[in-house]
């Protein structure tokens, strides 16, 4: 849900996961990789935006489009963006990870629909 954030408010969420991580906790963020779809854009692949279900995918820009309007997405980002709102907000580990890899056991219940792991980028944020 972390995409359907206002920008003006995504410091102060991140800041409040931060106060409520344990020491040992692991924050893990699941949101759509921004340059996932601008490469598939850039590749022209239709075919990659049929499977997500972003858009009409009548065109790879209906499909990039599709990302930001048809699910009330209020910022899309990519590793480097959530990594800097991150430590901005005090996590010191930050790392890309992949579906369900996670060493807490209790993490691994990422969606495994096709749609989901072609367009996810996923972040582990420890304290």
């Amino acid at each position: 849900m972390f995409e359907h954030i206002d920008i003006d408010s995504r410091l102060p969420v991140l800041l409040e996961l931060r106060r409520v991580t344990a020491p040992d906790g692991v924050l893990r963020i699941v949101v759509p990789d921004v340059r996932l779809f601008v490469e598939a854009y850039l590749r022209e692949d239709l075919g990659w935006f049929s499977r997500i279900g972003f858009g009409d995918a009548s065109t790879t820009a209906a499909g990039l489009n599709g990302v930001f309007q048809d699910h009330f997405h209020r910022f899309v980002d990519d590793y480097a963006s959530m990594r800097a709102a991150l430590v901005e907000a005090g996590f010191t580990r930050v790392e890309q990870s992949s579906l369900n890899a996670n060493s807490h056991p209790d993490l691994r219940v990422d969606s495994i629909d096709e749609a989901r792991t072609l367009c996810s980028l996923y972040v582990e944020a420890r304290p």
